[in-house]
């Protein structure tokens, strides 16, 4: 015998069921993150059934869209400035903001290139560049990258000899393609970037010293958004920790 199930009933197992599981978020993130977010949006959306969207840009990019209401549920940041800003002016959710890792940064040359340079203070501008070569970083306005990669080399004595001869990317990854197609002679970028190319060898590390620590803050930015909520626990959790380990980044 079938069962007769009210319609009001079925109206309500369907409203609660596949259509719940189906309400997807939109998470905002930092350029260098991109490989890495991917990841783990693909492995949350394999857990729960819930689809997630990401946009990547700089950090400051994102964080002006959000002020100006972009549909974000979730914000992920290269550095604490951006999202204390949005913080400071009533754009996240409350308690909700949380570091989930860290990164590193390095000086890169083309893959194969034969340099002399050296991250040192006061170090060779020409062995660093040459005559004419330019030193590919993100634009310090706008991209965390390129505002630690700033204060590094003031804190060696090197960014007055530098700040002119700098090219001055949208983002930490089209600073990365500069040095791959050998556009210049040099970068400055995350560890995690190099890590990501054959086309670029890492010439030499900064000095954990020479600029503030790399954190990549997270937080709600959609007070409505419950599967928002449960990505940023996800993103804290062991699962999502081991991937971004093995893309290089640090322990929060």
């Amino acid at each position: 015998m079938r069962r007769i199930i009210p319609a009001a009933l079925l109206a309500a197992a369907v409203t609660a069921g596949p259509a719940a599981a189906q309400a997807g978020f939109t998470v905002y993130a930092a350029a260098s993150t991109t490989n890495v977010v991917k990841a783990l949006a693909k492995k949350f959306e394999e857990q729960t059934g819930t689809p997630v969207t990401t946009s990547f840009a700089a950090s400051g990019s994102l964080a002006k869209q959000i002020a100006q209401g972009a549909p974000a549920d979730v914000y992920i940041s290269a550095n604490v400035d951006w999202m204390d800003h949005l913080e400071e002016n009533g754009h996240l959710v409350d308690g909700t903001r949380r570091v989930v890792t860290r990164n590193a940064l390095v000086l890169v040359a083309p893959a194969g290139a034969d340099t002399a340079a050296e991250v040192a203070p006061d170090a060779s501008i020409g062995a660093w560049l040459g005559d004419d070569g330019r030193l590919a970083l993100g634009d310090p306005q706008y991209v965390p990258a390129g505002d630690y990669a700033r204060t590094a080399l003031k804190n060696l004595g090197l960014w007055q000899k530098l700040k002119d001869r700098a090219a001055r990317a949208n983002d930490v990854r089209a600073a990365l393609r500069l040095v791959e197609t050998w556009a210049v002679p040099l970068g400055v970028v995350y560890a995690t970037d190099a890590a990501l190319t054959d086309g670029v060898q890492v010439v030499d590390t900064f000095p954990a010293d020479s600029y503030p620590a790399i954190r990549y803050p997270a937080a709600l930015t959609d007070a409505d958004s419950r599967a928002g909520r449960r990505f940023l626990d996800f993103l804290t959790g062991g699962t999502a920790q081991k991937v971004f380990r093995k893309a290089g980044f640090r322990k929060p």
